[in-house]
């Protein structure tokens, strides 16, 4: 998460907010009183996670492990920010998701790379990224326009011509707050 914006989340937050993080078993945020992810708390990478200097604030029973392609099992707005940072653009139906956290939460927080970084090849560590655009285990291309969410189907073709890939990039990711609702649309291709 770009350090600028979970000190604005910080500085949001009051004492006693109810916030989830989902899928944040890569790298928790520690500010969060519940995480949501597919992975056991016993396994989370403790290591990476963000702020360093401040205690988790879930624990193991807080920690809830569900897969999110089906209905998250929390009641409507019971939490007052989500934190949801790169987890759209890998999953099946990120509009399902977007949907489900409209549902349980206030306010939050959306981050994922943005649509010229997962245009440019070479991105990935893997072997051969020069062949692809962006990450090759990403399903979608988010953005962010006029308030609203947009998620566009990564295919092949972006790959397959030379001409689409983006040369320079600015900034790797976008950060999205919102607060009471939000926007989203979800495009053919």
């Amino acid at each position: 998460m770009k350090i600028k914006n979970y000190r604005k989340i910080l500085s949001i937050l009051k004492e006693n907010d109810k916030v989830l993080d989902i899928g944040g078993w890569e790298r928790p945020f520690n500010r969060a009183t519940h995480v949501l992810d597919i992975l056991p708390f016993h396994s989370r990478k403790k290591i990476n996670s963000f702020p360093k200097e401040m205690k988790e604030h879930f624990n193991k029973n807080t920690w809830i492990m569900h897969d999110i392609k089906n209905k998250l099992p929390f009641n409507d707005k019971e939490f007052d920010f989500v934190i949801c940072g790169h987890v759209l653009e890998d999953i099946k139906d990120p509009a399902f998701l977007a949907e489900e956290i409209k549902r349980i939460s206030k306010s939050g927080y959306f981050e994922f790379p943005n649509r010229a970084y997962e245009m440019k090849n070479n991105v990935d560590p893997f072997l051969n990224s020069d062949r692809y655009v962006g990450f090759c285990h990403h399903r979608w291309m988010v953005e962010a326009r006029n308030g609203v969410l947009i998620f566009t189907p990564k295919t092949l073709i972006h790959s397959a011509y030379k001409e689409l890939r983006c040369v320079k990039v600015k900034e790797k990711y976008t950060g999205f707050f919102w607060k009471n609702s939000f926007f989203f649309t979800k495009r053919d291709n």
